[in-house]
């Protein structure tokens, strides 16, 4: 409702980098970097969660549109992604998990964020093995919620246990690393606390 802002129906499925949305007689215009997209307001046929897989959804969502290669690092696409898949709910953590080995930083970003969020505890491994993998450089400009290694560490500090502690201690004692990254890794083995984790954060 664009006089109260409130929320009436929406199904899954805008456009992931979305920029503004206007209402125009019978039709919904949604601007996006690519263009603008029209949708009929008066007709409705299946929403897409019915059409859709939820797998494919995710990937919709979390792959690069334009393949691996393509570049896409703004904070508005990283909120842009983590608002639909907040509305998938906690059923997206498996499709999500399995999709991390893939995911480009601003993917992965937006996915250790949700996963952090909707406690998708079975995707601890997954994040660990991702730590001992990715590029743990940081950007100097960004706020830390734009930074994958960042939101890598903070999810593995509510969802890690004892397995991730090692990858975890690794990071703390790399003195070649930037010093937010190592306080994040330091942070996540004490909210850990088990004393395999303390005993590596002393």
């Amino acid at each position: 409702d664009a006089g109260s802002g409130e929320l009436i129906q929406l199904a899954f499925g805008l456009p992931p980098e979305l920029r503004r949305l206007e209402a125009v007689g019978d039709l919904l215009l949604a601007l996006e970097p690519s263009g603008v997209h029209a949708y009929e307001l008066a007709r409705f046929a299946k929403p897409e969660n019915e059409t859709r897989s939820l797998r494919s959804e995710v990937e919709r969502l979390l792959l690069p549109p334009g393949g691996p290669s393509s570049k896409r690092s703004d904070l508005d696409s990283i909120w842009q992604i983590r608002a639909e898949l907040d509305l998938l709910g906690p059923a997206a953590c498996p499709a999500v998990v399995a999709l991390l080995p893939r995911l480009d930083s601003t993917g992965l970003t937006a996915a250790a964020g949700f996963l952090e969020e909707k406690h998708c505890s079975d995707a601890a491994a997954a994040l660990g093995r991702i730590l001992g993998s990715m590029s743990l450089e940081l950007e100097e400009i960004g706020w830390p919620e734009s930074k994958a290694p960042i939101m890598v560490l903070r999810a593995l500090s509510s969802l890690g246990g004892v397995a991730e502690v090692p990858s975890l201690a690794r990071v703390l004692r790399d003195t070649n690393l930037n010093l937010e990254v190592r306080a994040e890794a330091y942070m996540a083995l004490v909210s850990i606390g088990s004393p395999p984790a303390i005993s590596a954060a002393r």
